[in-house]
């Protein structure tokens, strides 16, 4: 274990299983759960006993021929997780924070209780990923809005915003555009019934436009095509309503889009995990689950800094993106990717696998990367996704210790 002080690793006592009953998850959960379960997972946030930190664990047991090796893990500080959630911010005020699967509040820089105090019946986590929805609750004598999106550690992340920012655009828009509405109607029935009728009909399809925008449809187009004032109207309408949904899809691109390297982050991986599962089962054809890593990326951090091990991620997720697509790659780890390829065969991800590495050599920066590449093919739909990810992850694991136990790592040229 780090000593935080000297900087160097020491060795700490070893836990002495036969102390403690079998199965005692209270004071081995980290041991237990994963070996009865036989499976990876994560344990909830935790104190460290020995360095004090508060943690998170992510747990691997590990077995060969059904026989129990023993159990490898790998401790976060969850102040990397709060100080990514503290940046976050929504329209003028909104703000992140995180729950546990139960949605009750475990970090916020804002003090409140209300999510746990007052949320309705049906508001659980498999409904909220279930239905996307936006709920609300009082906070501080203030309506505000808030969504949820599980993470893989089983925590949630929820953004909220205070429901008059999210509706203040729509509002002045609605009003501006009725009381132009109004204006013109006065106008045209004092000049004549008949010229009211002839304006009547554009103005209340304007009118239905509006009212779709202010319930939250972006998705209108109406334009009249004329060149009086109605038709100068409709198409500042049509104007402001391509402005509006243009800065709510790049409000969005922020929550989903990995800075570092462009890509899908998790946060997209999370969202689009029930899309890619069902266009999957409709389609009912071959797909592929690709899972890489980069290694050394502790070591490049280690040796060189933070700085060169973000450009060693940047250079691994150019190759990533430029072999699979840039729409198809997610980035779910510091260092670990994810592809999805449909229509792909055995063959197929073989070529995807040698094309990848031919590009890792031709590389001519200062940076090497290596990556460790694991992948799984599923034909006519022989297994679900999680199943075909698990052998992914599998294969990655065996590459990456071929590839450890011949000292192939990632470089920094001098």
């Amino acid at each position: 274990m780090k000593n935080e002080e000297t900087g160097v690793y020491e060795d700490r006592e070893k836990t002495d299983l036969s102390l403690y009953e079998v199965g005692d998850t209270e004071n081995l959960g980290w041991y237990w759960e994963p070996v009865t379960g036989r499976k990876s997972m994560w344990i909830a946030p935790y104190q460290n006993p020995d360095t004090g930190y508060y943690i998170q664990s992510y747990v691997v047991p590990i077995y060969r021929n059904s026989t129990l090796i023993g159990v490898t893990g790998l401790d976060i500080e969850m102040s990397y997780l709060t100080d990514l959630v503290d940046g976050i911010t929504v329209y003028e005020t909104g703000f992140a924070f995180m729950t546990d699967s139960a949605l009750n509040v475990i970090h916020s820089k804002h003090s409140f209780d209300e999510i746990a105090e007052n949320k309705p019946d049906y508001l659980d986590i498999a409904n909220v990923e279930e239905r996307e929805a936006v709920f609300s609750f009082v906070h501080c004598n203030q309506s505000m809005n808030v969504t949820f999106r599980q993470l893989d550690n089983g925590m949630c992340l929820a953004v909220t915003v205070p429901t008059l920012e999210v509706q203040k655009d729509i509002i002045i828009l609605v009003v501006e555009v009725i009381m132009l509405a109004v204006c013109f109607i006065v106008i045209f029935l004092y000049i004549g019934i008949q010229l009211a009728r002839n304006i009547a009909s554009p103005l209340g399809e304007l009118n239905k436009a509006a009212q779709r925008v202010a319930a939250g449809d972006l998705d209108v187009y109406y334009e009249y095509e004329s060149e009086d004032e109605i038709g100068t109207l409709s198409k500042s309408f049509a104007a402001t309503v391509k402005e509006l949904k243009k800065r709510i899809n790049y409000t969005d691109s922020l929550a989903y889009q990995d800075s570092l390297t462009g890509l899908n982050n998790a946060t997209a991986y999370t969202r689009d995990s029930d899309r890619i599962r069902k266009k999957l089962q409709d389609a009912a054809k071959d797909y592929a689950v690709f899972i890489i890593d980069i290694n050394g990326l502790k070591m490049v951090n280690d040796t060189f800094g933070h700085k060169v091990g973000n450009d060693l991620i940047i250079a691994s997720g150019k190759v990533i993106g430029s072999t699979f697509g840039y729409e198809n790659v997610y980035r779910i780890g510091g260092d670990e990717f994810v592809a999805i390829v449909y229509g792909a065969g055995e063959a197929g991800c073989i070529a995807l696998e040698a094309e990848l590495n031919e590009a890792l050599m031709q590389n001519d920066g200062k940076i090497a990367p290596s990556l460790a590449i694991g992948f799984a093919v599923c034909s006519d739909g022989c297994e679900d996704f999680e199943q075909v990810f698990e052998r992914a992850d599998g294969a990655l694991y065996k590459n990456k210790l071929a590839m450890k136990a011949k000292g192939i790592t990632s470089k920094v040229l001098k």
